[in-house]
């Protein structure tokens, strides 16, 4: 009798624990779009402090950009979960950066415009630079 007890006991007590481990697919999708906002946040962060360093921005341009970014961050997560063909989604993204691009242009001088295009091409081109110095020649 006492083994019976023990034994339900023992096993009530695994389901519990086992129950709560066991997270539902919804809480899971919860907490993972929770972690992409909180990174997303930070490269928002992130930008507007490079931003705000390399162009020189004043404390005005500065909250404007950190804004204007936080914007564009959001259409663009909005936009991945939204579209899920991906020709469309490119297609949108470059309406959305053009329209960034614009609203920046708003914001910034002109030196300072195109010394973020600088900046942001040499980003762009610098995976190619880097994969093109690690490659080995061929032996032939």
């Amino acid at each position: 009798m006492k083994k019976t007890i023990i034994t339900t006991v023992l096993l009530a007590t695994l389901t519990a624990v086992s129950a709560q481990d066991a997270t539902s697919p919804k809480m899971e999708k919860a907490q993972d779009a929770n972690k992409a906002e909180v990174q997303v946040g930070d490269k928002v962060d992130q930008r507007t402090e490079v931003m705000t360093k390399e162009l020189g921005l004043t404390a005005d341009q500065s909250a404007k950009v950190q804004v204007a970014n936080e914007r564009f961050a959001k259409n663009m997560a909005e936009l991945k979960q939204a579209i899920p063909d991906a020709e469309a989604r490119q297609a949108r993204a470059n309406v959305l950066r053009t329209s960034h691009d614009r609203e920046l242009q708003q914001i910034l001088t002109a030196e300072q415009y195109e010394k973020m295009l600088a900046m942001r091409n040499t980003r762009a081109n610098a995976p190619a630079e880097k994969e093109m110095k690690t490659k080995m020649p061929h032996n032939e």
